[in-house]
């Protein structure tokens, strides 16, 4: 099964991905001494071959690769930590009605009963725990789970649907706070050795009696949401709801049949790829190879694919070896590749979505200030959306034709391609909203810059109008005494000489320097007005 988180980066970290997991205590028996260990330990040692690189693309498989820059980084569970949970812990999960009336058509019961109570239970075993730290900030958390008990042909396709349907419709857990829900484990011990055991994971573990994986280790009620919770600590959000991806794998022995599988197989792959129980019956034409959801890459080898998860049921004949021994492991590695870069350009996406979704609309009314630290936010979505695009986006990763057909048909059963297209038109509106915005603002503006340089345009015309009618009156008023002193000089120049024997100006009449004072100080004053008038006209034109 597979949960897809969103890291959110505290500050400093970003760019890192060494300790983004938080740590255990650990007791060491010989000394009592503890120590803090991550509850992840990043493997920097798998193979491309065991990873099934091979078979990809070089973009693809650069992308993938552990050694690889901006690549996909692989964790394993704490090597202590998965030793106690893979090879000695054994967990009781109870089973639902459906499964209890569905069991008794198979002659031999997997159930447990319980003395005392109503509903009996069945063990699995959890075989691994790891994560994927992809450089978009996406997590995947993968758990491997196991049936713990014998599984036969006939029983199989059963057993399959219930683990799916078990894990994604848990029941309410009362010990926990808050209303989280998921399937209750409990683990189970060995009556000869419970104390025993119980002891030695208190001596080791007991620190971390608070978190949910220690508290399953030590033979409390938790759930699986608990436990991943415990392991990836704060900071995480869960992308897909309360939902996992479920990933069946099934083989099965091809009888003498003309055909490997019946449309019963077909309707029983369809509900383990969408975690559905028999009470639910799917459309007819979903559940028939070369529909939306049945894809065969062999006759004997056939996939169902849903965004509720995967299911693939293999059918070897006697002498096919590769179908026989090595068709499993070449599922956990070429396919799971394939399906982990489907799930994450999925849940990418997703998460640039919810970024996109959180940034406001700016208002006609903004100050600069907010439409700059919009366009800011925008600008770092739109590169996020393009290295998501260049780097994480994959349409032909895989080298064989299977392969591809298979993904093909995973990416639209996902939508990858409709999310895509609605992430790059959010956007884009958001971008033609902020810009608009902004240059909306930006002539705003420069509009009232205008209006503020007309206004001071007409202040400094009124100021040189006002100086200039000064200067004017100025004038005006000293034109008179300028006529005056002008006529006397005149008639002092004409009527008084020395060859005429008049030394001194005779009495004169002064109303006339007088009046011809005001006569051209009229005619001044009047061309003065037509003037200013005429220089007014032609503003106004």
């Amino acid at each position: 099964m597979f949960a897809f988180y969103k890291r959110k980066a505290t500050h400093g970290e970003e760019g890192k991905h060494e300790n983004i997991f938080p740590c255990f205590i650990l007791t060491k028996q010989e000394t009592g001494e503890n120590t803090s260990t991550p509850y992840f330990e990043e493997d920097k040692n798998v193979s491309e071959t065991a990873l099934g690189l091979t078979m990809l693309h070089p973009e693809a498989k650069r992308f993938l690769s552990p050694s690889g820059q901006n690549s996909v980084k692989t964790f394993v569970l704490n090597r202590l930590l998965l030793d106690e949970v893979n090879r000695r812990a054994v967990w009781k999960i109870k089973a639902h009605p459906w499964v209890e009336e569905k069991q008794k058509d198979l002659g031999k019961s997997f159930l447990t009963e319980i003395p005392g109570e109503n509903h009996p239970y069945f063990t699995v075993k959890i075989d691994c725990i790891g994560a994927f730290y992809f450089p978009t900030g996406v997590t995947a958390v993968y758990i491997d789970i196991l049936p713990a008990f014998a599984v036969t042909d006939t029983s199989a396709p059963l057993i399959g649907k219930m683990l799916a349907n078990t894990f994604n419709h848990g029941h309410l857990l009362e010990e926990q706070s808050e209303g989280k829900s998921g399937v209750i484990l409990r683990r189970i011990f060995d009556k000869d050795h419970t104390e025993e055991k119980l002891q030695s994971v208190k001596n080791r573990f007991g620190e971390n009696r608070d978190s949910g994986l220690m508290k399953g280790l030590l033979g409390e009620e938790t759930t699986l949401n608990s436990i991943l919770s415990s392991l990836l600590g704060k900071g995480y959000e869960l992308l897909m709801g309360d939902r996992f991806i479920s990933c069946v794998f099934l083989k099965t022995k091809w009888e003498n049949t003309p055909r490997p599988f019946h449309d019963s197989d077909y309707i029983d792959l369809v509900r383990m790829s969408r975690s559905q129980n028999d009470k639910y019956i799917p459309y007819a034409e979903d559940c028939k190879p070369g529909g939306r959801h049945i894809i065969n890459t062999f006759e004997n080898v056939i996939f169902s694919l849903s965004g509720e998860g995967i299911a693939c049921w293999i059918k070897p004949q006697q002498k096919q070896t590769f179908l026989e021994e090595q068709f499993k492991q070449r599922f956990h590695g070429i396919y799971q590749q394939l399906i982990l870069l489907a799930l994450h350009q999925r849940y990418a996406l997703v998460a640039l979505a919810q970024q996109l979704s959180q940034i406001e609309f700016p208002h006609v009314d903004s100050t600069p200030e907010i439409l700059r630290d919009r366009s800011i936010i925008l600008r770092k979505q739109r590169k996020e959306v393009a290295d998501f695009y260049l780097r994480a986006y994959f349409r032909q990763p895989a080298v064989l034709d299977n392969h591809q057909m298979f993904y093909q048909k995973l990416q639209d059963a996902l939508g990858i391609a409709s999310l895509l297209e609605e992430v790059q038109k959010s956007t884009k509106e958001l971008d033609h909203i902020i810009t608009s915005t902004y240059l909306h603002e930006q002539n705003s503006q420069s509009i009232q810059i205008l209006k503020n340089i007309e206004k001071l345009t007409e202040k400094q015309e009124h100021s040189a109008q006002i100086e200039q009618t000064l200067t004017y009156v100025v004038e005006v008023t000293a034109l008179p005494y300028y006529t005056y002193g002008i006529t006397k000089a005149f008639f002092k120049l004409f009527c008084v000489s020395p060859h005429s024997g008049v030394t001194e100006l005779p009495k004169w009449p002064e109303w006339l320097a007088i009046f011809v004072a005001f006569i051209a100080t009229g005619c001044a004053v009047s061309m003065t007005f037509v003037k200013n008038k005429r220089m007014k006209h032609r503003e106004k034109k």
